[in-house]
């Protein structure tokens, strides 16, 4: 005989599993390329629906925030293009720098681009090369 509580509790797994896929794969798939344009109403409003979807039980109460999620998302596909010559965006990335004398060590070896536009800092090839720079620059 199965007991009430574990068929409770293995159909709440299955509906937390359920819904942590489909929140997150649809808006997760092409992160990098919409996240930096997101203002600050919009990721709140994406992260009010998944605070929302935690307190009425359909994802659990450790489910990251969409905002890691896409921060994770970013580094992993802009690590998969600075290690992968044959990636088809690495031939987006600026020429790496050649110093000739010794610096605090960088995230990566790429020349920084100029900002030209408004859009510019929302691109994800230049939220990932300043990445480090501007996290550093917050720190202070």
């Amino acid at each position: 005989m199965v007991c009430a509580h574990s068929v409770a509790m293995a159909c709440r797994l299955l509906l937390c599993t359920l819904c942590s896929s489909l929140l997150h794969w649809p808006r997760l798939h092409a992160s990098p390329a919409w996240w930096g344009f997101t203002n600050a109403a919009d990721s709140n409003r994406l992260e009010a629906f998944i605070r929302r979807a935690v307190r009425h039980g359909y994802c659990a109460r450790t489910t990251p925030t969409l905002s890691s999620l896409c921060d994770k998302a970013d580094k992993t596909l802009f690590d998969s293009i600075i290690t992968n010559s044959t990636h088809p965006l690495h031939i987006l990335l600026p020429p790496k720098v050649q110093k000739h004398y010794f610096t605090r060590p960088r995230g990566h070896c790429y020349e920084l681009p100029r900002k030209t536009s408004a859009l510019d800092e929302n691109n994800f090839f230049y939220r990932m090369l300043y990445r480090d720079i501007l996290s550093f620059n917050s720190a202070d």
